[in-house]
């Protein structure tokens, strides 16, 4: 249970809200979420963390390094559990698709083989959002998302998507579609690494691709219980025979629920040109309209 978001002032309502949802159900844990508990003045005395069975802090650029939160949240209450509840940085400047953050990767070090009672993380945020919230832009579009508010992913989606894979590439090895075979290693991440976990009811699904973007063969191979203490799973992959030209090769890690946790993509063949179908012209810029076409990301 969460009592609270980013509240201020609140020590005294958090705590006798905290003691009332305890009578009402003793058996879960129960939280408030902070972005004030790094602050000089947060102490023990003075901040509701000290009531909470597990810290959510909401951690945001202009608070500061992360690693110095942390530290500060860690010595004031050293038996805790930490949860980055919200991490993130400055909005994009325009809703380009462009838009990408390297500080995110550099983030997600201050998680990876130290800090160990740093949990987890939840990124701010999934999607472009509409809102009249301050500092946001004329059009009222709050632009933080992997995805803008027509779906369409950025260049930073697929950076969250390796950073929160439970793997850290799949390799492959001997590749040649004569041989009709390829071997397959799968680095595992490690107790100490971020995320780590088991992974369970897995599979390795791959798909080669005719020049047009058809999928001509396509197999799953279930994947065995991986734990993170096994650092890589090898096997291999085989295929029947195939035309000579090949726009790529898909290799997708796929979790029980249906979802791709990671994709590798070998290419063969340069991708055909898009063609044009209209143009807008406006009075300095100019809008050029055409039809995505198949091994295309840019």
């Amino acid at each position: 249970w969460s009592v609270g978001n980013e509240l201020t002032n609140h020590n005294e309502y958090a705590k006798l809200t905290m003691d009332y949802v305890r009578e009402m159900d003793p058996n879960r844990l129960v939280t408030c979420v902070s972005n004030s508990g790094q602050k000089k003045e947060a102490t023990r005395e003075t901040d509701p963390n000290t009531e909470v069975d597990i810290i959510m802090h909401n951690m945001y650029s202009w608070q500061g390094e992360p690693q110095v939160i942390i530290d500060k949240l860690r010595s004031e209450w050293p038996e805790k559990p930490i949860f980055i509840s919200e991490y993130g940085f400055d909005p994009y400047p325009t809703t380009s698709l462009d838009g990408d953050q390297q500080i995110f990767s550099d983030w997600n070090e201050h998680w990876r083989g130290k800090n160990e009672f740093v949990i987890g993380g939840s990124l701010w945020t999934f999607n472009d959002y509409r809102s009249s919230y301050a500092a946001t832009s004329q059009e009222e579009n709050r632009v933080w998302g992997l995805i803008n508010v027509w779906r369409q992913k950025r260049r930073m989606f697929n950076r969250v998507a390796k950073e929160f894979s439970p793997i850290k590439n799949i390799e492959v090895k001997n590749l040649s579609i004569s041989n009709n075979k390829a071997a397959i290693e799968i680095p595992i991440r490690g107790l100490n690494d971020y995320p780590s976990y088991s992974l369970t009811g897995y599979k390795l699904k791959w798909n080669f691709r005719a020049l047009d973007g058809t999928i001509i063969e396509e197999k799953t191979q279930d994947l065995p219980n991986i734990n993170p203490a096994d650092k890589v799973w090898k096997g291999e992959i085989s295929w029947k025979k195939l035309p000579n030209e090949l726009l790529d090769l898909r290799l997708q890690l796929v979790s029980p629920t249906g979802y791709v946790r990671y994709e590798k993509v070998i290419p063969f063949s340069v991708p055909k040109s898009p063609v044009i179908s209209e143009i807008d012209l406006g009075n300095k810029s100019v809008r050029v309209l055409f039809q995505k076409v198949p091994g295309a990301t840019e």
